[in-house]
């Protein structure tokens, strides 16, 4: 081997070094460049093709919560069974790392009632609404609950709507209601 070819290839090999550090560094950096994509697609009206950037910035950063929650509130707007599910199996992947993140919680509640799958949304909505002391997401709790089945826990989520804001109306107007 000459030295010109030892030196290509030293190079060549210091070049594939430093790309795949960078690329480890960048991780976020990449992440965030692709959320900003997306968002330009969503702000556009393009749930559709702002879905993939989010998804591409969760190859990147797995644990990006801003990507994970428009990756899920991409899938809400489309109201597409399949896209839902891979929010759902997306936010759960990532909550037990992030327990107290209740934005995410809260879209895994939209899209498992969305797909359904009411008592799972009741818990999230009423876990994220718990622990923001937010009567919007106690009121959401309580009509998954309804939708379940339980009229006694809808009652109880919407006083506790209630409890957090008097003059919240939605939970009032459920309260008259049911």
């Amino acid at each position: 081997m000459t030295e010109t070819n030892v030196t290509f290839f030293r190079n060549a090999m210091v070049a594939a070094c430093a790309a795949l550090v960078s690329g480890v560094l960048l991780r976020p950096q990449i992440s965030s460049a692709l959320v900003e994509r997306g968002d330009q697609r969503l702000y556009r009206g393009s749930a559709s093709a702002a879905l993939p950037y989010y998804h591409r910035a969760l190859a990147f950063a797995p644990g990006d919560g801003v990507a994970i929650d428009r990756y899920a509130f991409s899938a809400i707007l489309l109201r597409d069974r399949r896209s839902l599910q891979d929010a759902v199996a997306a936010t759960t992947s990532y909550l037990p790392a992030h327990p107290f993140d209740d934005r995410v919680r809260a879209d895994r509640a939209f899209a498992l009632r969305l797909l359904g799958e009411d008592p799972r949304a009741e818990r999230d909505f009423f876990i994220a609404g718990s622990s923001a002391r937010d009567p919007r997401l106690l009121t959401l709790a309580g009509y998954s609950a309804l939708r379940a089945g339980d009229r006694h826990r809808a009652r109880t989520l919407w006083r506790d709507a209630l409890s957090l804001d008097r003059s919240f109306r939605p939970a009032s107007l459920a309260l008259a209601r049911h």
